[in-house]
């Protein structure tokens, strides 16, 4: 059951997924972390309303 092929949601590769929570290949998972980081430290620079 847990060796189902998943599809990226990001860019549609297959992943064999270990966890039926993955949706992401590991290429934009690391990706996507560097956006929310970098999205992160923009909001807290900038005084975001939404973060305070």
């Amino acid at each position: 059951m847990g060796d189902e092929l998943v599809k990226c949601q990001r860019c549609g590769a297959e992943i064999k997924s270990y966890s039926p929570m993955r949706k992401w290949c590991v290429e934009c998972r690391h990706a996507i972390s560097l956006e929310q980081a970098k999205a992160r430290k923009l909001a807290k620079r900038n005084g975001s309303p939404k973060l305070n």
